[in-house]
């Protein structure tokens, strides 16, 4: 089953609490396809007419944005500059027009019905959309998970093309590749519908739903928040994170320069081995180190940062 950090786009990142984009697994924090209706409800939405020219899709993935966005701060999660969060928009709006357009994704038809979600949703423990399969098939090329029908493109770290992974059905076993979307791996390596437990319930053959944990008692309990509240299972709900003393601190985002760790985020690129946030690179600057990770909608390509281009991998 593809990783629970795999939300509507590849860019999660961009609207919640991590920073740099690289293409991981479809972005972080992250919601998750919890099982195939809710991947089907998205696809269903992708055949639909809305998003014809390149300004009418901007428009569509400004509102996505915003909306999601949105969302998140009503959740909890700190905002940041306006510096920041008016760069880290036009950039993550820029890579939504030209994710949607990739060969493959079926995302673009389902822009405006997923920011809908977004604004009507009135929780906090699951994210309101979740990403479509793409339509390509095992061992084709690939740049982001979203073009593939298994959610997962297979691409090393600095290559700019990878493949798509080949998956198996439901019944089939699983000892060497992995289940189609929906799909867990069971205890007899055979392919079973992924289950995920709600508050309260026992914990599933997938875990807990997103922001849940799975306790000692085998059950699925809220991530916890507040102030000094028990972090058990590692990890607290939005605007909060889990310090050394396993308690729950709240976060605020910090700009380049300033000291960071567990109540301080950078709002932009990482937090460095100093102890202190280190910018994002810009495109054509290698990679890392004092010049911190590629900025959104970029990755580091041979050692630079670059823009991120799925068109490119025919």
């Amino acid at each position: 089953m593809p990783n629970k950090a795999l939300i509507f786009f590849a860019l999660s990142c961009v609207a919640a609490a991590c920073s740099s984009s690289s293409s991981p697994p479809l972005g972080t924090p992250d919601g998750g396809v919890a099982d195939a209706s809710a991947a089907d409800a998205n696809v269903a939405d992708s055949t639909s007419t809305d998003g014809g020219s390149d300004g009418d899709l901007r428009s569509l993935c400004a509102h996505w944005y915003d909306a999601r966005t949105d969302w998140f701060v009503r959740c909890g999660v700190p905002k940041r500059s306006d510096t920041r969060a008016t760069a880290l928009r036009e950039k993550s709006v820029d890579y939504c027009v030209v994710l949607a357009q990739a060969p493959g994704n079926q995302s673009k038809g389902g822009l405006e019905a997923c920011a809908k979600k977004y604004e009507a949703s009135k929780q906090c423990s699951e994210e309101p959309c979740t990403t479509p399969p793409g339509s390509r098939a095992g061992d084709e090329p690939c740049r982001d998970d979203s073009q593939c029908k298994s959610l997962v493109c297979n691409r090393e770290f600095g290559n700019t093309c990878g493949v798509c992974d080949n998956t198996v059905g439901q019944g089939q076993k699983c000892d060497e590749l992995s289940c189609d979307p929906g799909l867990t791996c069971d205890d007899t390596n055979v392919c079973v519908p992924a289950v995920e437990g709600d508050v309260g319930e026992a914990c599933g053959n997938s875990g807990c739903k997103w922001f849940l944990y799975c306790g000692k008692d085998k059950k699925c309990a809220q991530a916890p928040e507040g102030e000094g509240t028990a972090c058990p299972g590692g990890f607290c709900f939005f605007g909060f994170n889990c310090g050394e003393d396993s308690k729950c601190h709240a976060f605020s985002y910090v700009g380049v320069g300033a000291a960071c760790g567990v109540t301080k985020e950078c709002e932009g690129g990482e937090c460095g081995d100093d102890g202190k946030c280190v910018g994002p690179a810009s495109d054509g600057a290698a990679c890392g180190g004092t010049n911190g990770p590629c900025d959104v909608g970029s990755s580091c390509v041979s050692g630079k940062c670059a823009k991120e281009n799925p068109s490119a991998c025919n």
